[in-house]
């Protein structure tokens, strides 16, 4: 199941009529859209469940052109990426994937103008390739 506070207005509004609640589609729709608004990015492009779409995030942030705007948003998914890391639960691949993500944050994070030449070059290491694939 989606995180609650990951999960829309819209989402958690549908769920609640599937159940009987009678909701007013006016308000519902404004609500989404506000909490749309103020999200940076949606449940779905933080669901890392390939190395493919975890590179394809950190593209997005490696282009936002103001990184102090996603910095909270960057440590707190390094943050809940440290609690998946170290959860009995998480897979091998989860883990790893996890360790290799934060490992960009951490740089992201040090210093945002060198983050997309040292992300290239990341990605064609040995270790890299050896890991996660081409």
């Amino acid at each position: 199941m989606v995180n609650e506070k990951l999960q829309s207005p819209a989402a958690r509004a549908r769920a609640l009529a599937d159940e009987g609640a009678e909701l007013t589609h006016p308000d519902m729709l404004n609500e989404d859209v506000r909490w749309r608004s103020e999200r940076l990015f949606t449940a779905e492009e933080l669901n890392f469940d390939s190395v493919q779409a975890a590179v394809v995030w950190m593209e997005r942030v490696a282009g936002e052109v103001d990184p102090e705007k996603l910095r909270p948003c960057v440590l707190n998914i390094k943050r809940e990426l440290a609690l998946v890391v170290a959860s009995e639960r998480t897979s091998n691949r989860d883990r790893q994937l996890a360790v290799e993500v934060g490992q960009w944050l951490t740089v992201w994070l040090q210093n945002p103008r060198i983050f997309a030449d040292w992300f290239a070059l990341r990605r064609n290491t040995s270790e890299f390739v050896r890991i996660f694939g081409s």
